[in-house]
């Protein structure tokens, strides 16, 4: 009998061995996919984290650009200028020096007439255009100088204004 207890005894530790080694590959097996899975995620986790700060990069460039092209919501004016044509504007721009008639004319103390839904300004359109681009830029607008110029623009005589020149100490 004895015999047979240690028969049993061995094929029930045999067994156990069996399911052991069984469970141990099955833990390691576990083991490295959860090893994998954590892997994964960890990856995950620093791509979502590049993403993330890729994305603030970008908000706060955009956010700065938005800043420097937006400085206060400013009046746009569109005039009529002569009947001759339209001009589009700012209200400051017109308002650049505070001296100015234009400065008065839009300071809202004069009142202004509408022509077509539109401020209408009776002045010829080339010399006020090229007013507005001064105060625009700051710099003059290039005129002809040259007799060829001239010439292109329809000025065959041009009139002496040496006396009022000299007069005025320029």
């Amino acid at each position: 009998m004895h015999s047979l207890e240690q028969d049993r005894l061995s094929a029930a530790g045999r067994d156990f061995v069996k399911l052991f080694a069984r469970h141990k590959t099955a833990l390691q097996a576990f083991g490295q996919t959860q090893a994998a899975q954590v892997a994964a995620l960890r990856l995950q986790q620093t791509r979502k984290w590049r993403d993330l700060c890729i994305a603030q990069t970008q908000f706060a460039a955009a956010e700065s650009l938005a800043g420097a092209l937006y400085v206060e919501e400013e009046e746009v004016l569109t005039l009529n200028v002569g009947g001759q044509g339209s001009l589009t504007t700012a209200k400051r721009t017109l308002m650049k020096y505070p001296d100015s008639a234009l400065a008065a004319m839009f300071s809202g103390r004069h009142a202004l007439q509408l022509h077509h839904g539109q401020l209408f300004i009776d002045r010829n359109y080339r010399p006020f255009a090229r007013l507005v681009s001064f105060l625009r830029t700051g710099r003059l607008p290039r005129l002809p100088v040259t007799a060829e110029e001239l010439e292109l623009k329809g000025v065959t005589q041009c009139p002496d204004y040496s006396a009022s020149v000299t007069t005025a100490g320029i």
